[in-house]
């Protein structure tokens, strides 16, 4: 079985045959124990723990559940983008003021982390992304790193060449962390996942590492997922995710979709935040924040204003 020590390092314990009391122990996820007479083996690839013959099994009740952390969700900053429409309508629109005042909030709610779910730049293949708006969005990660508060992204539909390059050297210089199939913990509360967007959306994106016991899951996505979208060609359905995927999902934060709406199935709260900036004619610009504690996921949507 897979299990967790007080400092939330996960690694494989055997329980030989020869252990009648650990092979006819009624074991519980998310209990702590004592054990003695355990020997313990590191290798280059991690931790082993087995039990011997002699294995004595000391039950220190469930593990405690009053942790808690506190994000600030975004999606659809679109950096560098300079109008939006729809039909023979359009506006100006000023993506690096949304995006100031995302990262403003974060810094005033003093959250244990920032996740995007995805196009931090817009990058249309023609002009590229300007040096300005780079120069903008390093200052605004460098002012959270400074404040102590991590950045997690997703890559969305419009992450192309050149802003993937941008990101990844963010990440290079410990500005921002790319999520992905591995847990990334915080407040020892919530596992963050990402995927990253799938031009032709490919199922088997979804196999993820375990999470460490007793803490919620958050997977980042950024596609069209039924019934959160109106589409009549939605990339995939909120009840494949969940069945597809190894782990079990808490809350599915969106990005891509550039509304606001909810939808709760099987557990999983399901959510899209919509965008920093007004990207379509109904759309208020705005961030969430999302309260883990206890297991139980809270948002409270705060708009940016004009």
């Amino acid at each position: 079985m897979t299990v967790e020590d007080v400092d939330g390092t996960s690694f494989s314990f055997t329980v030989w045959v020869k252990s009648s009391n650990g092979r006819d122990y009624p074991w519980q996820e998310g209990h702590w124990y004592r054990l003695h007479s355990a020997y313990g083996e590191v290798w280059p690839a991690g931790r082993e723990l087995h039990g011997t013959g002699k294995l004595e099994i000391e039950h220190k009740g469930v593990r405690p559940t009053d942790r808690r952390a506190k994000l600030l969700y975004l999606t659809d900053t679109h950096l560098g983008k300079q109008t939006a429409g729809h039909k023979n309508n359009s506006w100006k629109i000023d993506t690096v003021a949304g995006f100031n005042a995302a990262i403003g909030l974060a810094i005033e709610h003093r959250v244990d982390a920032v996740v995007h779910t995805g196009d931090v730049f817009h990058n249309d293949t023609r002009n590229g992304i300007p040096d300005s708006i780079e120069e903008t969005c390093h200052d605004r990660l460098t002012e959270l790193a400074n404040a102590g508060i991590p950045f997690y992204f997703i890559y969305g539909n419009h992450a192309r060449k050149k802003g993937k390059v941008c990101l990844e050297q963010f990440c290079d210089a410990g500005l921002a962390t790319h999520l992905r199939s591995r847990p990334i913990v915080i407040g020892d509360a919530v596992a963050l996942y990402g995927v990253d967007y799938q031009k032709s959306w490919d199922h088997g994106q979804l196999g993820f590492e375990r999470p460490p016991s007793g803490v919620a899951t958050l997977l980042c996505m950024h596609q069209s997922v039924a019934p959160l979208t109106g589409s009549p060609n939605p990339d995939c359905h909120l009840q494949e995710v969940l069945e597809e995927s190894t782990i079990s999902i808490d809350g599915l934060a969106l990005g891509h979709l550039h509304t606001n709406a909810e939808k709760t199935l099987n557990g999983c709260s399901a959510f899209c935040g919509g965008a920093t900036e007004r990207l379509t004619n109904d759309l208020e610009p705005s961030v969430e924040t999302i309260t883990i504690e206890k297991g139980e996921i809270r948002r409270q949507r705060h708009l940016l204003g004009d």
